[in-house]
């Protein structure tokens, strides 16, 4: 039995990878999905929100990586800027993970990267609770002896065309390997990076504390806020033809758009934007769009809701 026999498949993809159909990833089979946030402290991966919120739509587990850029930016304000990012996009679910490529080094001395590195696992564990994740290549670990942070970060390795990946000297087994940087995968148009998870699907999940029989799943509702919500408004916007605000802020008016979708498309109608409902859009969006609500519709989606509103005030009286 190969090593691979005994793991869960997934990708990794950036902005890189272009718009993507989550459910097509889906139906080829794999299981999770490692979404670019941040580069750096100030940049922010544009196709993130759609990428993490499609991802999970779809079924697949998520997870959030900052590219590391120690030759520009602080350990603290690098670290800050991306749980916030993924914070405003739904949280975490497979824990942080940080990439420490030579890209983002320049001359810095090994000792200062590790340095770097380790104050960014503590910050992050201090505003997640979670102990995070260290991507990085073989040949860079032993170049840095970054396997002296194996006390503070599991690992993610990248070793391609090997049958068991060389962990560069990290004392401990690997969490997740990426294997190869050059597949084809169904619903995306550009090469992608494949990966495994050191585990089954049930490992899987209690590694990212979600129990064997609950996969966490990004659910949008009025008072919800955020890159997401931007997300969603402006898909909507797409597949109804609706001109809502694209402004981040889950209210009333998008509420009644989503109601209309759902409605349109013969789904449950309760103005949440949860799992079935994000992949119903997705879907939408790849084929030819819902037709644009009627007047009619909308007016009565509003006075539904001014109606739910009122009543609401008359019980607080």
């Amino acid at each position: 039995m190969k090593e691979s026999d005994l793991m869960t498949p997934g990708i990794d993809v950036s902005s890189y990878q272009g718009d993507i159909t989550w459910s097509q990833v889906a139906q080829a089979g794999y299981i999770f999905a490692i979404c670019r946030a941040t580069i750096g402290a100030t940049d922010k991966d544009s196709t993130f929100p759609a990428n993490y919120m499609g991802a999970r739509a779809a079924g697949l587990i998520s997870g959030a990586y900052n590219f590391a850029y120690p030759v520009s930016s602080t350990a603290i304000d690098e670290a800050n800027a991306y749980v916030a990012y993924v914070k405003d996009n739904g949280g975490f679910v497979i824990p942080p993970i940080l990439d420490i490529e030579q890209a983002g080094v320049g001359n810095l001395d090994s000792a200062t990267i590790r340095q770097w590195c380790a104050t960014w696992g503590t910050q992050v564990k201090s505003l997640t609770g979670m102990r995070p994740i260290l991507y990085s290549s073989t040949s860079f670990i032993e170049a840095n002896q970054l396997y002296t942070l194996a006390y503070m970060f599991d690992l993610w390795i990248a070793d391609y065309g090997v049958a068991s990946p060389n962990l560069g000297g990290w004392p401990t087994s690997y969490k997740f390997w990426q294997y190869s940087d050059t597949a084809d995968v169904p619903g995306i148009n550009a090469q992608v990076d494949l990966n495994y998870f050191n585990g089954t699907l049930d490992q899987l999940k209690q590694y990212c504390g979600m129990g064997v029989n609950n996969v966490s799943v990004t659910v949008l509702a009025v008072g919800s806020t955020g890159d997401a919500v931007r997300t969603l408004q402006t898909d909507l916007n797409k597949v109804l033809g609706t001109k809502l605000t694209v402004d981040g802020d889950f209210g009333p008016a998008t509420e009644a758009a989503v109601r209309t979708f759902q409605q349109l498309n013969h789904l449950t109608v309760d103005g949440e934007a949860g799992p079935q409902t994000l992949a119903a859009i997705q879907k939408a969006l790849n084929q030819s769009p819902t037709p644009a609500p009627t007047n009619a519709q909308i007016v009565s989606q509003a006075t539904s809701l001014l109606q739910q509103a009122q009543n609401l005030l008359k019980g607080v009286k």
